[in-house]
Parts: structure tokens; C-alpha cells; sequence
């Protein structure tokens, strides 16, 4: 006997692009999983397009949110954070689960946020670890096949802290220990060293079209780059279905890899996915998978926001010191960003 499913409330703090194209299309591809009962902004007015997808009204007032509600998703420019998050604690909000998109603001606005964060539910929307790629990848590591990883390198795929999110999410269970930054020109290059040895580099400006991996293991080169330059590369593509849906990712030597289906099954959202470029398409995915962790109570692999604060400081360290940051300091930095939230 199947066990029912229990559907999450949710309600949005924001209206804006993210929302609209990433946020609200995810949660309607999972209605199986999801109600999206209240969306809030300042304007109480919504862009057409959100109009098209859902018949929920906007109001301005946050006094107005539902007791049952269950997930809260806000998604505000970063100079509105600290007012939100003073909103949600004037209404005595500490009791649902919180993502947020914008978690890195004012040093006061961190300090609210760890009264926000009394039931450890408060998580950063960082969905680029969930992205199909990389799912894929991190199910190529487990097999053992490739043997011991020993370098991911991002090419123009990994933007400042999201990226370094993925790769941490790719070097599972190490800590970093340095991080250093060379730049030539106007490309820059991040370089984090783990406690296993293993390299991590993000290289370049975010050029989602153009960008792409490689993942170095001992036997083995994955890469996304279409001109591989070395015989021990193993490309990947993409294989797409009708109306050039994403199916799944598989080698080219002609071993097939489907993970689990990468598309919902909901009609509106294949509509919307086939209006969109194949990136843009793997966002979504990303996007989706997500919230169906989240739905599912899998928070042990959701980025809390002390993680993206760590992610985002360290970044920020880096760049000050150029060169290379002393060994240990991304550990002193990660205990401070959990003092911080925790």
C-alpha cells in the first residue's frame, strides 16, 4: 500500500524574475507535492506571466500569512532582506522551513537570520549542486570506475559561490584548506585545495553557454568541452527527446546512463521547458530537484545558509588577499559562518 503523500504549503516573498522563471515553474511542475497558497510584494501586482501560471493573488501585507503554511521562499532584491526577515520576526515566524535566495547581507541582517534559524530550517536556495550534470557526474564517481577524483575544474560554468557550492558538493565530505586567486587580464582563476588533496578551480566570467566542466579522476577526464585534448577523455552529452526536451546525459562511447527521469510529468511544465534554451532547461531541472528533496525532508542535502555565507565570505577573502589565503582560514571561516547562523 502506497504511503499518501502530504502536500507542502508554501508561500513567496518576492515576484521578481527569479520567481517567475525559475521558482514558480518548479513548484507547479511538482503539484503532486506542493500548494502555493500566498505570494507577497510591495506593489501587490503580478507580471503577466505569473498571472498565466497561477491564480493566486498578491498582497503586500506579510501580517497576512497563513498559519499553515509551511515553506517560506524569499526572494527580494538584497537591500530588502533585513526588513523581510524583521517582518517574518515581529509575526513570531521561527517555526517553517525558509529559503532563501539572497541569504548574504548586512551583519545585521545575519543576526536576525539566526533567530529566523531556531529549528535549523533556514536554507539557502542553491540549486546548482542539484543540477543534472552533476548528478550525473557524482553517480559516475560512486560507480568507482573512474578511481580517485583528483581535480574539478569549472569553465566559465561556476559562478563565484554557486560554484564553489558545486564543487563542494562534488568533493564530498572534505573540508577545504586554502584558497588562492591568479588573475591574467580580465580572466580570473579560483583555486581551493581540500584536506584529501583533491583541486577544485572555477576560470573565467559565468558564460552559461559556452561554459564547461572537467573532472579529472585517476583513470579517467570527464568532460562537457566538445574538443577533448586528451585520449583518456570521456564526453558526455545531452540526448534530447521531442521538442528537444532534455532526456538524459550519456557517454559517447555509447554507454547509456539515465539516472532517473529528468522531466516531470507535468504537462504545463514541459510546455514551458520547450520555450526554453537547453541551460536554461537544466536550470529548471536543477530547480525542481530541489524542492522534491525538500518535499521529501531531505535537508542533509540542501545548502544551509551558513554554507553559502562560508561560500560567499570566503570568495570575498580571497579576493583581498590575492594571492594565496593562509592554510586554516577556510576552517576558521566556516566555524565562524555556523556561530553566526547556528
Amino acid at each position: 500500500m502506497k504511503k499518501a503523500i502530504i502536500k507542502k504549503n508554501i508561500a513567496l516573498i518576492g515576484s521578481g524574475r527569479f520567481i517567475e522563471q525559475t521558482v514558480l515553474p518548479s513548484i507547479l511542475a511538482l503539484k503532486d507535492r506542493f500548494n502555493l497558497l500566498q505570494i507577497f510584494n510591495r506593489s501587490g501586482e503580478l507580471s503577466a506571466r505569473i498571472r498565466s501560471l497561477t491564480k493566486v493573488t498578491a498582497s503586500t501585507n506579510i501580517e497576512q500569512l497563513q498559519n499553515n503554511i509551511d515553506i517560506i521562499v524569499i526572494s527580494v532584491p538584497q537591500n530588502q532582506v533585513n526588513m523581510v526577515v524583521s517582518q517574518l520576526l515581529d509575526k513570531h515566524i521561527t517555526n517553517k522551513v525558509i529559503l532563501l535566495t539572497t541569504p548574504c547581507g548586512p551583519f545585521l541582517t545575519i543576526k536576525k537570520l539566526k533567530r529566523l534559524n531556531q529549528k535549523n530550517q533556514l536554507f539557502s536556495f542553491e540549486f546548482l549542486p542539484f543540477h543534472p550534470a552533476y548528478n550525473w557526474i557524482k553517480s559516475l564517481l560512486n560507480s568507482g570506475k573512474f578511481g580517485q577524483l583528483k581535480k574539478v575544474t569549472l569553465f566559465k560554468s561556476g559562478y563565484l559561490y554557486h560554484g564553489l557550492a558545486t564543487i563542494r558538493t562534488l568533493v564530498v565530505d572534505h573540508q577545504l584548506k586554502r584558497s588562492t586567486l591568479c588573475k591574467h587580464k580580465e580572466i580570473n582563476k579560483f583555486t581551493f585545495i581540500f584536506t584529501n588533496n583533491v583541486i577544485g578551480e572555477m576560470i573565467g566570467k559565468r558564460d552559461y553557454l559556452n561554459g564547461y566542466f572537467t573532472i579529472e579522476c585517476s583513470n579517467a577526464v570527464i568532460t562537457s568541452n566538445k574538443t577533448p585534448n586528451q585520449q583518456t577523455d570521456v564526453l558526455f552529452s545531452t540526448e534530447c527527446g521531442q521538442g528537444n526536451l532534455i532526456k538524459s546525459y550519456h557517454l559517447t562511447s555509447g554507454e547509456h546512463l539515465m539516472i532517473e527521469p529528468l522531466i516531470p510529468q507535468c504537462d504545463a511544465f514541459k510546455a514551458y521547458l520547450k520555450q526554453q534554451p537547453l541551460y536554461k532547461q537544466e536550470f529548471l531541472i536543477a530547480s525542481t530537484r530541489y524542492l522534491n528533496a525538500l518535499a521529501d525532508g531531505r535537508y542533509h542535502t540542501l545548502h544551509n545558509v551558513s554554507d553559502t555565507l562560508f561560500e560567499h565570505f570566503l570568495i570575498r577573502v580571497t579576493r583581498v588577499v590575492k594571492t594565496s589565503a593562509p592554510v586554516g582560514i577556510p576552517k576558521i571561516l566556516q566555524y565562524l559562518c555556523r556561530k553566526l547562523i547556528v
